[in-house]
């Protein structure tokens, strides 16, 4: 029997509907892209030439064998314009005011124009796209790295949006990863990548809206709530450790959707401490080789959300990550009414991922 299940955080609805797996499939074959080798693959040592010159980087103790572990570069096809001396902006794309038809000039000579109507608002946007290379050899997931090299790479993370919130100009950064074909993904070396933005996206201004609100409302954070009554439940709990918990959120939006949450309110992941920063690394590597397990060969995104560069949300905002398999399509129906149909429900998908997750041991 199908249900429908509330996102209270995005305001949607998600319907859940087992017998969706039922249905043939006569377009399983997908078209992945051709796989590089350490050959022709530009992120691998001694191909540095191949890529944009580094911006950042964490070097080996061995320089010889090895001068570098986790590089940073500019995206070569970047998403947003790169970066200038952008000042004045506004906070988000829909602060932006749409009563005078004037044009409002930046420091930068960037532009906003609604072109005199409410039909044809438009701006110039700028920030920085980087790529987080995440070992120099020919790897191709996070769970191949040894514990000290993970923890590595989210180190690289911190450093990079430290670095970034650094910048009066910007006011939103976000760490995402993209693996396989279905998941956007155009090379298959191990790396993730870093987007700055001169604006707050839409959603993500919303979702920090919706947890001011229910602070407002409750008195707590909507986070400690949800973490206080799914530790209770425990239906949904996937694993615990000291500082953090992964559920299976209670209306994922795509299946076998995983949610790492720190234990404390803490806005602003880069700002956690070394130890803390060690445990999410490991627990995040830990949560992706069980996925692996489960879901052989299958596409995924994580993302790394944490506060806006903005520190007013700094009081209601929770930093986590989120990891969503591709296991399904978004279709017509998702794209015409905003609401997703997920074929497994969340308990069972947790309860799937306890099983593996407890038999998976990472040597440090």
């Amino acid at each position: 029997m199908s249900e429908t299940r509330y996102d209270w955080l995005a305001d949607r609805w998600v319907i859940f509907a087992p017998k969706r797996n039922l249905r043939p499939d006569e377009y399983a074959a997908s078209f992945p892209i051709e796989p590089t080798n350490s050959e022709n693959c530009p992120f691998c040592a001694g191909h540095e030439a191949s890529t944009p010159a580094e911006v950042f980087s964490l070097p080996s103790r061995n320089r010889r064998k090895k001068p570098w572990l986790v590089r940073v570069v500019p995206n070569k096809y970047p998403a947003l314009q790169r970066l200038r001396n952008v000042q004045g902006l506004p906070l988000a794309l829909n602060e932006v005011s749409i009563e005078s038809s004037d044009d409002t000039a930046t420091d930068d000579n960037e532009t906003l124009t609604n072109e005199d109507s409410i039909l044809f608002c438009r701006r110039q946007i700028s920030g920085a796209h980087e790529v987080i290379i995440e070992t120099p050899d020919h790897k191709s997931s996070m769970s191949q790295l040894d514990s000290s090299h993970v923890c590595l790479v989210f180190e690289a993370f911190r450093q990079r949006l430290n670095y970034w919130r650094a910048h009066n100009a910007l006011h939103y950064a976000v760490i995402f990863k993209n693996v396989g074909y279905d998941a956007g993904a155009s090379l298959v070396h191990t790396h993730s990548q870093l987007i700055a933005a001169n604006f707050v996206p839409p959603d993500v201004l919303r979702s920090c809206q919706r947890m001011q609100q229910y602070r407002e409302t409750y008195s707590r954070g909507y986070f400690n709530d949800l973490i206080d009554h799914e530790l209770a439940s425990g239906d949904r709990i996937i694993t615990t450790t000291s500082n953090f918990v992964v559920v299976s959120p209670f209306a994922s939006h795509l299946p076998y959707t995983v949610l790492i949450l720190p234990k404390t309110p803490s806005a602003r992941f880069e700002e956690i401490n070394d130890k803390m920063a060690d445990e999410f690394a490991l627990l995040t590597r830990q949560v992706i080789r069980s996925l692996e397990t489960i879901l052989p060969g299958t596409a995924y995104n994580f993302v790394l959300h944490t506060s806006p560069f903005h520190d007013y949300w700094d009081t209601v905002f929770h930093w986590r990550m989120e990891l969503f398999p591709r296991l399904t399509r978004v279709a017509g129906f998702e794209w015409g009414s905003d609401c997703f149909i997920n074929p497994i429900l969340p308990e069972d998908a947790a309860e799937r991922m306890r099983q593996e997750i407890g038999k998976l041991q990472f040597a440090v």
